[in-house]
């Protein structure tokens, strides 16, 4: 499945964001469920919302570097603090961590990345402790899991492997979409990500 042929799970909030709204074609994937995004919490923080809304929609026509994946991710743990019980915040703190942490290339700079895939680590681990069949927060628990994992090493994360597949393959069953860009979805995303796991992760290795 690619990240273009699934019909995507809400319109877009941003007139940034209109323009790349995924068509239906004869070859589009109907899934069984669109995610309910609900920012309406986020909103009632009017300046944070509308910060973190201009950096979002500037990373769609611009690749966001580090300084403005920074501030996204401050801003969303503001809310999210404020906010305990507004679902979405925690995957989207799970989602920030990861591609702060994954923009981090250089080896010097590897312990401050594992530090903020654990911290995507720990906002998706709470998410469902709350929320236990959030797809959302399975996928952005299982992709921190997996660059911890990549910076630990195979033999130290083994361990780890068979609960990487299972939130994957939950995701995949929940048969649940949502666009998480203007190209890609959650579910082109994750069977991406489970092809690959798959690929480099043999059963045999898996305990």
């Amino acid at each position: 499945v690619s990240a273009t042929n699934v019909v995507p799970t809400t319109k877009p909030t941003s007139a940034a964001n209109e323009s790349h709204v995924i068509k239906k074609t004869p070859n589009t994937i109907l899934l069984d469920k669109l995610y309910p995004y609900d920012d309406a919490l986020f909103k009632k923080h009017t300046v944070e919302y509308t910060e973190w809304n201009t950096l979002h929609d500037e990373s769609f026509i611009k690749p966001a570097g580090q300084k403005s994946l920074a501030r996204q991710l401050e801003l969303l743990k503001i809310i999210s603090k404020a906010e305990p019980e507004w679902i979405d915040g925690y995957w989207m703190v799970g989602e920030a961590s990861y591609h702060l942490g994954n923009s981090m290339n250089n080896p010097k700079d590897k312990t401050e990345a594992r530090a903020l895939f654990v911290r995507g680590k720990e906002a998706t681990e709470t998410c469902l402790k709350k929320f236990k069949d959030n797809p959302l927060c399975k996928m952005f628990l299982a992709a921190n899991l997996g660059k911890i994992a990549s910076i630990d090493g195979i033999l130290a994360s083994l361990g780890q492997a068979s609960t990487i597949k299972q939130l994957f393959t939950d995701v995949v069953n929940s048969k649940v979409d949502y666009l998480l860009s203007p190209t890609t979805t959650l579910q082109g995303s994750v069977h991406y990500a489970l092809g690959i796991f798959n690929r480099l992760v043999p059963d045999s290795w898996i305990v």
